[in-house]
């Protein structure tokens, strides 16, 4: 099977599983990465073994497998064996070998691909040049040549440490790895990591520590339990360790057999100890990049050697490096070239037409303040007395004429007067009645009805003028004050007015006929231009201005100390706001502006110049 993407064979991999669910799982997986075959075990497996010739060979739980079989698949010449287990903690005993359907799509494939590598360092095969390479040797050299990029990509020690740490923990499975380089003319060791843990350790000598016995010995150390060891110094092995850990040491030289750093992969005592197959990873890791260890350690020497002597050069040593390999002579010095000239004129292009805008280009200056918008002919009813409601007889927006009642009223002091005033009344009535010659009761029962009449008056609330009823602010029963707005009035078809308050200082420029531009409350993008019509002489106060705006509105805005009252009247009852139509209403707020007069720009940002 090939991958159309990078066109190239995918290794092999060969499933024996009896659960289906497991193997079906498993090929989802896989599938793309590995070319992917399934077998059950029976008599036949051996043959599809063959036959197949498997990179990979997955061994799932089954009850019983054949001994002659599985002797033969663990024997160093069979395909890759990793095993998967349903349960989790048998799994993680032995991470490179195990997998369990816990692992994430990516971390599957990582720890088949890391089996295959781990196959490829062993010494057994990799010594033998006459083995053909398998899928999974080549998958194992592949991911180290990538590492060979990188480390030979690095140009400082710092990078290179990296790269060989990152390699070191992806390759052994160490808990945390470290890379200590060695100078052997001082004979100290370093890191170049940064590392607070380091900071006491960063250069200390090769004669403590198993790292220092690695450096003059250049020999592989592995240590079942650090604090066992004679030579364990924790402040040049391992900073973060307690003593328990598992280690193993190894030295990376160059192509003469320098030591040039020590590469130290730590693991916890829970982990097993490092193998024999794991210091055959390390040897043959180091063996790959001893000539790129070499071309760096060259590298960085040059570069000592140049830096020191560019002390003396009055020429980068770039420039002297290019005029040294190019093989020509040119101008001695070229200051600047030919684009400069051009970004110079452009550059004063630009300044003059900035200067010529700020001289010229004119600024507006607007006067601002709130605007409320009122309906003509509203008339605000008010309660004639301080008492309860009786019953209300009108409702909004219903037509009224003059003098219709509206709600009638009940108070304690009139209606105690009322009674006094009826019984009188009646008693003159009687008297009257018994004689009627007699002009003193007469004039007493007209008297009485005129006084008892015009207190009934006084407890009922009529309609000064007819139109339609808009807000009803109260209802039966509620208690009113003496001059609180009930109900207000309206004329239909009146049209709407706009009554703006702007600051005093502005009077003088203000005058009938300018552009107000009114800016409503919540929406913003909507701009009304209203014809001036009046505008008031003198300049008031805040009180004596909100009576223009009557006892319902006056309260809704504040307004400054002192302020000039326009007026005028809006030509349409409503406006647009992205594609839909809205009324306006009695009372909606919003912003008023009228530009006085335009400054130029200089005039503006120089202030002194206005006073000449």
């Amino acid at each position: 099977m090939t991958d159309e993407r990078s066109n190239c064979v995918l290794p092999r991999l060969l499933i024996i599983d009896s659960n289906e669910a497991h193997v079906a799982w498993l090929i989802d997986q896989l599938l793309g990465a590995f070319s992917v075959h399934r077998e059950t075990p029976g008599p036949n497996l051996a043959t599809t073994i063959e036959t197949l010739s498997p990179a990979v060979i997955i061994l799932g739980e089954a009850k019983s497998h054949d001994e002659e079989l599985l002797a033969k698949l663990e024997q160093p010449e069979a395909p890759c064996l990793v095993r998967f287990s349903a349960s989790v903690s048998q799994a993680d005993e032995d991470a490179s070998r195990y997998l369990h359907g816990g692992l994430s799509k990516q971390e599957l494939r990582n720890r088949i691909t890391n089996a295959l590598a781990a196959d490829k360092f062993d010494d057994s095969e990799a010594d033998d040049a006459s083995t053909k390479m398998t899928a999974g040797e080549a998958a194992g050299v592949q991911r180290l040549l990538e590492v060979a990029r990188d480390f030979g990509a690095q140009s400082d020690l710092a990078g290179a440490s990296r790269v060989l740490e990152r390699t070191l923990l992806e390759f052994l499975k160490a808990d945390r790895t470290h890379c200590l380089f060695y100078s052997a003319d001082d004979r100290s060791l370093w890191t170049e990591t940064d590392n607070t843990s380091w900071s006491a350790a960063r250069d200390v000598s090769s004669e403590t520590g198993i790292a220092g016995l690695v450096a003059r010995t250049s020999a592989t150390i592995r240590v079942a339990k650090a604090s066992a060891n004679s030579h364990y110094e924790k402040a040049t092995d391992d900073p973060e360790g307690i003593g328990d850990e598992r280690i193993i040491a190894h030295p990376l030289v160059d192509t003469e057999g320098h030591v040039h750093a020590v590469l130290l992969a730590v693991r916890s005592s829970k982990q097993e100890e490092f193998s024999k197959h794991d210091e055959g990873i390390c040897h043959w890791l180091t063996k790959q990049l001893a000539p790129l260890t070499t071309q760096l350690a060259m590298q960085l020497e040059v570069a000592s050697v140049l830096e020191e002597a560019r002390g003396h050069q009055i020429y980068r040593q770039e420039a002297v490096l290019a005029q040294a390999t190019s093989g020509t002579t040119g101008d001695v010095v070229r200051v600047s070239p030919p684009w400069i000239g051009w970004s110079y004129w452009g550059l004063v292009a630009v300044l003059l037409g900035l200067g010529v805008f700020v001289c010229l280009a004119k600024i507006p200056d607007y006067s601002s303040g709130p605007v409320v918008i009122r309906e003509s002919g509203r008339t605000e009813v008010l309660s004639p007395v301080s008492g309860n409601i009786e019953k209300v007889f009108v409702t909004s927006g219903q037509r009224v004429e003059a003098g219709q009642k509206l709600a009638t009223f009940y108070s304690p002091e009139e209606s105690t007067q009322l009674k006094r005033l009826e019984l009188e009344w009646q008693a003159s009535l009687r008297a009257y009645l018994a004689n009627r010659s007699d002009l003193a009761a007469r004039n007493a029962v007209s008297s009485l009805r005129l006084r008892r009449n015009q207190l009934l008056d006084k407890l009922t609330l009529r309609a000064p003028h007819g139109g339609i009823v808009n807000d009803v602010r109260t209802a039966s029963g509620q208690h009113s004050e003496r001059g609180e707005t009930l109900l207000s009035i309206g004329q239909p078809g009146q049209a709407l007015r706009v009554i703006a308050f702007l600051p005093g200082a502005d009077r003088p420029q203000l005058h009938r006929g300018m552009t107000l531009r009114m800016t409503l409350e919540g929406y913003p993008q909507t701009h009304v231009d209203i014809k001036i019509e009046s505008i008031s002489k003198d300049v008031m106060g805040p009180a004596e201005a909100s009576r223009a705006l009557g006892r319902g509105l006056a309260d809704s805005i504040a307004l400054p100390p002192s302020v000039v009252v326009l007026r005028g009247t809006l030509q349409t009852p409503g406006f647009d706001v992205d594609g839909e139509h809205y009324n306006y209403s009695h009372g909606m707020l919003g912003l008023a502006e009228v530009k006085l007069r335009s400054e130029s720009v200089i005039r503006t940002l120089i202030p002194a110049l206005k006073r000449r």
